[in-house]
């Protein structure tokens, strides 16, 4: 009896689906034919006549999986809007209801591990769809760097889905519980730093009250404040997080300007109109330094620490083949730069503002100019 095309159709959807929900429940590896024909009520003859392989089912089941998960994602950001659908994100995916479905939950946490040892077209399947998941993902993550925002959705997606995989492992339900509590908040605390991070630049840190953070992150101050303990922990931990931010920037300068010529493109970027017009996104020294010299001493500490390690990253980008000769340079530099910044924001006379940047670009960047300081000191 020949089947109809939307019959075969019909069937075909519900191989796929049963073969997702089983290889997720069983492992792709333990999971037969004859349990996907059973559990769908069809020949062999049958599910043969649509994939020809139980690898090319594997194949298009992991694939169905992976778009639901993206799906999932997608209403998630319809109902919350992109700005804050990653909490939500990390909500639902860290969530007892979704520990205990492996069948139908993600397809990373429950075949990860499988999906390994599979032959090179399932893993090619695995790998398309997770790539555009993880498109998917770094476009909800807070901050305006692309570059970042995909280095954060990958390592956002290798907490939530190894913090799944554990908690389904454990048998004592309190440490399962346990896992997904904590991964929860320690992926989403960077997207509320990310945030405060911002407002400190923006407001400064005095300015800045915890109303405002929780608003901006759409959290109670409970919440805040039981992951912080106050805004003083706050301040130092978001000016951390954007010191370290501004290193990153350096190093894949680095990386695609190589380190010989990465100083000149440093002073360009940090010098630029777009760096001078974005102060919630930019250098910390620039916006805060004044107000950082105001905080408590944590405050303070926090500052010194990452403002020193961004120093030796500077020093060892420097022109010159005398190690303490390039610490100064970087200090004059850095000084120069961060000062010239705030001036550019602080005048209301753009052509000067202007000027100001482009001036102080100018003798950093030219060579004569470095090498006539030399012979003054």
């Amino acid at each position: 009896m020949r089947v109809s095309k939307e019959k075969a159709a019909e069937n075909r959807q519900q191989i796929l689906t049963a073969a997702a929900r089983l290889f997720r429940e069983q492992g792709v590896s333990a999971t037969g034919v004859d349990s996907i024909t059973k559990d769908v009520s069809l020949t062999h003859g049958a599910v043969y006549s649509q994939f020809g392989s139980k690898e090319a089912i594997a194949a298009e089941a992991i694939r169905l999986a992976l778009r639901g998960s993206k799906r999932l994602w997608q209403r998630l950001a319809e109902r919350k809007g992109a700005k804050k659908a990653f909490p939500a994100i990390v909500a639902e995916y860290l969530s007892r209801e979704h520990r205990d479905s492996p069948g139908q939950g993600c397809v990373v946490a429950a075949l990860g591990a499988d999906v390994a040892r599979q032959p090179q077209s399932v893993r090619d399947a695995f790998t398309e769809e997770f790539k555009d998941a993880l498109e998917f993902l770094a476009g909800v993550m807070p901050g305006d760097d692309p570059s970042r925002r995909y280095e954060d959705a990958i390592a956002a997606f290798a907490s939530m889905a190894g913090a799944l995989m554990l908690a389904r492992a454990v048998n004592d339900k309190t440490l399962s519980d346990l896992i997904l509590k904590t991964t929860a908040k320690r992926v989403i605390d960077p997207s509320n730093l990310h945030r405060a991070a911002r407002l400190f630049r923006e407001q400064g840190v005095s300015a800045t009250g915890v109303d405002s953070i929780t608003k901006d992150v759409s959290l109670t101050h409970g919440a805040v404040y039981s992951q912080f303990g106050s805004k003083e922990a706050i301040a130092a931990e978001a000016i951390r997080l954007a010191l370290r931010g501004s290193k990153r920037l350096w190093q894949r300068l680095a990386e695609r300007k190589g380190t010989k010529k990465v100083f000149p493109a440093i002073v360009a970027e940090y010098l630029s109109r777009e760096h001078r017009d974005s102060p919630g996104q930019g250098c910390v020294v620039a916006a805060l330094g004044a107000d950082v010299a105001r905080q408590p001493q944590s405050v303070r500490d926090a500052f010194t620490e990452e403002f020193k390690d961004v120093l030796e990253f500077l020093a060892g980008v420097m022109p010159g083949d005398d190690p303490s000769r390039r610490y100064e340079d970087a200090i004059a530099a850095f000084a120069s730069m961060a000062g010239a910044l705030t001036l550019a924001r602080a005048v209301s006379d753009e052509t000067l503002s202007d000027l100001i940047l482009k001036t102080t670009a100018k003798r950093l960047i030219d060579p004569s100019n470095r090498q006539r300081a030399a012979r003054r000191s």
